[in-house]
């Protein structure tokens, strides 16, 4: 059975997910800050990838706590 597995890159601001072991592999872009990874030989799918993953999830809070109408007092720094 595959074990998916995550590895976050705090710098860079990038989740890794992989099956197993990283490997070898074709990236795909899956809308936007996604990559699909491939195995480049069975093309079966081996992890993705999020790019800016830390952002993108303040700017999803920011967006539900704004219609809930709950305010932040500096939200200059969830802005796109």
């Amino acid at each position: 059975m595959k074990v998916l597995k995550f590895d976050y890159d705090k710098i860079g601001d990038c989740l890794y997910a992989f099956y197993d072991k990283p490997q070898k592999a074709k990236s795909y872009e899956y809308g936007e800050n996604i990559l699909i990874r491939r195995d480049i030989h069975t093309n079966e799918i081996v992890g993705f990838t999020i790019i800016l993953y830390g952002k993108e999830k303040a700017k999803k809070l920011f967006k539900r706590l704004s219609k809930e109408h709950i305010y932040i007092r500096d939200s200059s720094k969830f802005s796109a």
